[in-house]
């Protein structure tokens, strides 16, 4: 029997090459991957910390309007604008009463205050507790419960 001399690679060179090749495709999706999710995430969700340190719920002289104030403190490093209030009725978490109107800008580890007269769409009930909500302009917020006396 005559052989006939084969060139070219051995299969175990082979096989290495294709396992190279294989971990340098895996490492290009990944790098790709990781920079396209990445973007996406740290673009679309809130960036700001705020916390409220107190509030309070007083009653005006009109049957309809409560005065809401809050002391709002930014937790993050820059600047936050504070963009709404609300009052939320605990038992059936329907909004009584908003102020969307408020620009405050607070500065980080600063404390702002926040006050608004608020005209509700009904009373409020001494002894109840009540949520009140405050917002920023990129969406995060803070909330706190508050027990209303009259």
């Amino acid at each position: 029997m005559i052989r006939k001399s084969r060139k070219g690679i051995s299969p175990i060179i082979a096989t290495v090459l294709l396992i190279l090749i294989a971990i340098a495709t895996g490492v290009i999706i990944y790098a790709f991957a990781t920079g396209w999710v990445g973007s996406r995430i740290t673009s679309s969700g809130p960036s700001s910390m705020i916390s409220i340190d107190t509030a309070s719920i007083s009653y005006t002289n009109d049957d309809t309007k409560y005065n809401v104030t809050v002391y709002v403190r930014n937790l993050g490093a820059t600047p936050v604008n504070i963009s709404g209030l609300y009052l939320v009725d605990l038992s059936s978490d329907k909004v009584l009463g908003a102020s969307t109107s408020i620009n405050t800008q607070i500065n980080p580890n600063q404390v702002a205050k926040i006050s608004s007269n608020l005209t509700l769409v009904g009373n409020l009930t001494s002894g109840y507790s009540y949520q009140i909500k405050v917002t920023t302009t990129d969406g995060s917020y803070a909330t706190t419960t508050v027990v209303y006396h009259k």
